[in-house]
C-alpha cells in the first residue's frame, strides 16, 4: 500500500491564474477539523501565469498536497484530469474561489459513509461583490435561498454543482468522468448520467462553504445565456433530461410569458433591463424583476440555437418540469479553472 492510498478523501481544486483565490481556498483546507491524514488536496493547474504552481509548491501544509500541472484548457478536462490521479475512496470537487468550512472534508466523508450511492451536495453562500450592483447582489440573495430551500425538500441531479461536489471516485471513473466537449453544464451532465446509473443526491448540510468570485451583474447575465445554449447540448445526448431542463417556459404568469415573448421577438437585449432595473424601487420589485430577467436571457439564448418548429414545441408544448431550476434556469456557471 502506498501512503497516498490510505486517504479517503481527495479534494480536487482546478485553478487558472486564480493564485490569490487559490491561496485562501487552500489556506481554509488547511484548518480542517478532519484529520489531514486522511485527505489529500490535489491541485490542477490548468496553464496559468500567474505563479500559481510555484505559490502552491512553496506551501506548507498538515494534508498532503500534490500539484498537477496542465496546459491551459478547460474545466471539465482540468477535473477529470485531478480524478484520474486521485487516491481517495471519495473525491470532493472544488472550485479555487470557495472557502471551505472547517467540517466541509469531514461533512461530505462522513455523507458517503452513510450514504454509500450519494451524490453529495455542499452548500455554498454566495459573496456579492463588493461594487455597487443591484443585480449581482439580488443574484447573491436568491442563490442563498436556493440552498436554505434544499434544506427542506429532496436533492435533484440538477442541484449537484461542480464547486462543492462529491462522488465515489470509482464511480466517477466508470462514468467516464466530466463532458470535455459541452460549452457549459457539464457540471450536472454528469450527475445525470450517475443518477441513472442508481446514485442519488443528497445534500450534506455540515459541508458547507462561502463562494467569493465577486462577479459583477454582466458575468451573471452571461452565464445565464451560456446555459441556455448547453442545456440544449444536453438534452440532444440526453433527452430524459429535457422536462427538468427546458420544460419552465410557461410555468412563470401568464404576462411575464407574454412579455418574454415579445422581448425575445424584438430582440431587446437583458443588460438593458439590467440597467433600467435600477430605477425600479423596493427589494421585492427587484427580486422579481432579477428572476425575470435571468429567465428572458436564458430563453433568448435558447431561442437563438433553435428552429422555429423546435421553439413551438418547447414554448407551447405540454413539457412539465417538477421544480425550477435555482435562479431560474440560469444557475451559476461554475468558473473555468
Amino acid at each position: 500500500m502506498t501512503e497516498a492510498s490510505r486517504h479517503d478523501v481527495s479534494v480536487i481544486i482546478p485553478s487558472h491564474n486564480r493564485r490569490e483565490m487559490l491561496e485562501r481556498c487552500l489556506d481554509a483546507l488547511a484548518r480542517q477539523d478532519a484529520d489531514p491524514g486522511t485527505f489529500e488536496v490535489i491541485v490542477v493547474d490548468d496553464g496559468s501565469s500567474d505563479g500559481t504552481p510555484e505559490m502552491v509548491e512553496g506551501l506548507e501544509t498538515p494534508f498532503e498536497l500534490r500539484l498537477l500541472r496542465r496546459r491551459h484548457g478547460r474545466a471539465p478536462a482540468a477535473r477529470n484530469a485531478g480524478i484520474e490521479a486521485s487516491a481517495g475512496r471519495i473525491c470532493v470537487l472544488l472550485d479555487s474561489d470557495i472557502v471551505a468550512s472547517p467540517g466541509l472534508v469531514a461533512a461530505h466523508r462522513a455523507g458517503h459513509a452513510r450514504q454509500e450511492r450519494a451524490l453529495g451536495i455542499g452548500p455554498l453562500t454566495q459573496v456579492p461583490p463588493r461594487a455597487r450592483d443591484w443585480y449581482a447582489h439580488t443574484f447573491a440573495a436568491e442563490w442563498d435561498k436556493h440552498y436554505a430551500d434544499l434544506r427542506r425538500r429532496p436533492a435533484t441531479w440538477m442541484d449537484c454543482y461542480g464547486g462543492n461536489f462529491s462522488a465515489p471516485r470509482a464511480a466517477l471513473v466508470e462514468s467516464g468522468g466530466y463532458a470535455m466537449d459541452l460549452i457549459a453544464a457539464a457540471d450536472v451532465e454528469l450527475p445525470y448520467r450517475l443518477w441513472r446509473a442508481g446514485f442519488t443526491p443528497h445534500l450534506f448540510p455540515e459541508a458547507d462553504a462561502v463562494h467569493d468570485d465577486q462577479k459583477r451583474g454582466s458575468g451573471v447575465l452571461k452565464d445565464a445565456a451560456r446555459r441556455g445554449k448547453a442545456y440544449l447540448e444536453v438534452v440532444e445526448r440526453h433527452p430524459g433530461a429535457e422536462a427538468e431542463m427546458l420544460g419552465s417556459f410557461q410555468v412563470d404568469g401568464s404576462r411575464e410569458v407574454a412579455l418574454r415573448r415579445v422581448l425575445i421577438a424584438l430582440r431587446v437585449p437583458p443588460r438593458l433591463l439590467v440597467a433600467l432595473g435600477r430605477l425600479v424601487p423596493g427589494a421585492d420589485r427587484k427580486t422579481f424583476l432579477h428572476h425575470a430577467i435571468q429567465r428572458f436571457a436564458f430563453w433568448r439564448s435558447v431561442r437563438r440555437a433553435v428552429d422555429d418548429e423546435r421553439w413551438r414545441r418547447l414554448t407551447r408544448g405540454s413539457l412539465s418540469r417538477a421544480r425550477p431550476t435555482p435562479v431560474d434556469g440560469a444557475a451559476p456557471e461554475s468558473p473555468a479553472p
